[in-house]
């Protein structure tokens, strides 16, 4: 289990961007390489600062394969009144990466495409209502190996 610090800490005073893209239209149109720190990069570029949000945790970045490592997992906090977005970019060698989301145990979300890019709710943002700690589990679906990054951003819920 790998536990990620949040960047942002309770009741710290964050500037946040002004948002110039909805949260439903920035993953149109984009094009992918296939290299996902490439790919990650282009997803950040258009649905992390111009939807107003600021990185949460640092990116991790880390390798899969279906019969050797399968899955890695993280550990963090959550914070009431924030809403987030949950990455994980493949290379082209994983033709299905998932995120799993868990709470004390249980599965509270997951990623439902089956694509190298997964999102949880591609469409609106993932808002909580209480200081939480979550696990995230980022594994491959099906048959691949390759590199991949998660990220999480966020911003306040209302804005």
């Amino acid at each position: 289990m790998i536990e990620l610090e949040p960047l942002l800490q309770k009741g710290a005073k964050t500037q946040f961007p002004k948002q110039s893209v909805a949260d439903h239209d920035c993953l149109k149109e984009l094009s992918w390489s296939g290299k996902h720190q490439a790919d990650f990069k282009t997803l950040i570029e258009k649905c992390g600062t111009p939807t107003g949000m600021v990185e949460y945790v640092k990116p991790h970045e880390g390798r899969l394969h279906i019969k050797h490592d399968r899955r890695d997992e993280f550990r963090f906090k959550v914070q009431k009144g924030m809403c987030y977005r949950y990455f994980a970019v493949a290379d082209d060698g994983i033709k299905d990466i998932d995120i799993i989301v868990l709470k004390k145990g249980a599965l509270y979300a997951m990623d439902r495409t089956e694509h190298p890019i997964a999102v949880i709710d591609t469409d609106k943002l993932w808002c909580v209502d209480e200081d939480t700690e979550l696990q995230f589990n980022i594994e491959v679906d099906g048959r691949g190996a390759g590199g991949y990054t998660f990220g999480v951003w966020t911003r306040p819920k209302g804005k």
